[in-house]
C-alpha cells in the first residue's frame, strides 16, 4: 500500500507478508506486547496496562500450550495409524470406474481452521514489560516523601 501513487508489486508483497505474520501470530500475545509496551512507556501509573499485559500474556501462553499439545498428540497418533508422518498411502475409491476423488470445496470450508501456533516470545515479551513497569509503578506509588 503505497502512501502516494500506485502500490508497487513490492506493496504487495510486504503487505501479504505482515497478513500472514499476524494470522500465525496468537492475538493474545501481541495484545500483551501492546499492553506491555504502553505500560512501560507511562512507568506502569496506570495499573490497567500493565494487569492487562499480564493477563492477555498468560492467556496466550495457556492456548499456545493447548494448541501445541493438540497438534503433538494428533502428530503422534497421525504416526501411528500411517506409519510415518508425511508417508504416502494409495488413494482407493469406492469403484474402479471413479478415478476423481471428491471435491473437497463442497465438505470443507475454506476460511482458516487452524488456532494461531505462534506468539510464546511476543507473550513472555509483554508479560516481562509489564512486570517491569509495574515496578515502577510500586517504585512511584509506595516512594515516601518528606513530610515537614
Amino acid at each position: 500500500m503505497a502512501l502516494f501513487g500506485r502500490p508497487t508489486e513490492r506493496d504487495e508483497q510486504k503487505a501479504k507478508a505482515h497478513a500472514q505474520w499476524m494470522q500465525e501470530r496468537n492475538p493474545f500475545a501481541i495484545a500483551a506486547m501492546v499492553l506491555g509496551v504502553f505500560s512501560l512507556v507511562e512507568f506502569g501509573v496506570l495499573i490497567v496496562f500493565g494487569i492487562g499485559g499480564i493477563v492477555c500474556g498468560v492467556i496466550a501462553l495457556r492456548q499456545l500450550s493447548r494448541v501445541n499439545r493438540a497438534a503433538a498428540l494428533m502428530a503422534r497418533s497421525a504416526q501411528t495409524e500411517t506409519g510415518s508422518i508425511g508417508e504416502e498411502l494409495p488413494v482407493t475409491y469406492a469403484t474402479p470406474e471413479l478415478t476423481v476423488g471428491p471435491d473437497a470445496s463442497k465438505y470443507e470450508s475454506p476460511e482458516r481452521t487452524l488456532a494461531p501456533t505462534r506468539g510464546h516470545r511476543l507473550a513472555w515479551g509483554g508479560i516481562a514489560l509489564s512486570v517491569i513497569s509495574l515496578i515502577f509503578a510500586a517504585i512511584l506509588y509506595l516512594q515516601r516523601r518528606g513530610h515537614a
